[in-house]
């Protein structure tokens, strides 16, 4: 770090700082821990939804994806992952419906809020 010039480019200092700090796992261990996830027992959507994406940013780091693949793997993650196997029947269609990822992030978490109401309601 200490021999970086003055007037090193945005890209430099990036590959020095990953040399130094960066993760040293191998791709095939951080795209087996991406491809193994599962949301935790008291993690909500969208931690799911964050904790997958970084997995997921740590596997295109060290190889080159499109935006589409990229997508499509966290989609199919995302939801594959899930928990909760009401939420999961409840949103199927969604899911095979092809929604954006955006799009099925905020379906499962209507769903999910809609479930803890019925629950509630139960108490």
């Amino acid at each position: 770090m200490l021999h970086i010039k003055p007037k090193a480019t945005v890209d430099e200092i990036m590959s020095e700082l990953d040399d130094n700090f960066g993760n040293v796992a191998s791709i095939d261990t951080m795209l087996s821990k991406f491809l193994m996830a599962e949301q935790e027992q008291n993690e909500t959507i969208s931690e799911w939804g964050l904790r997958i994406e970084e997995l997921l940013m740590h596997v295109t780091r060290k190889t080159r994806l499109d935006e589409h693949e990229k997508k499509d793997m966290w989609r199919k993650r995302f939801w594959r992952g899930l928990r909760n196997e009401e939420l999961k029947n409840a949103t199927r269609v969604h899911f095979e419906s092809k929604l954006t990822c955006e799009e099925l992030k905020i379906k499962l978490r209507e769903e999910e809020f809609e479930i803890q109401i019925s629950k509630d309601r139960g108490k």
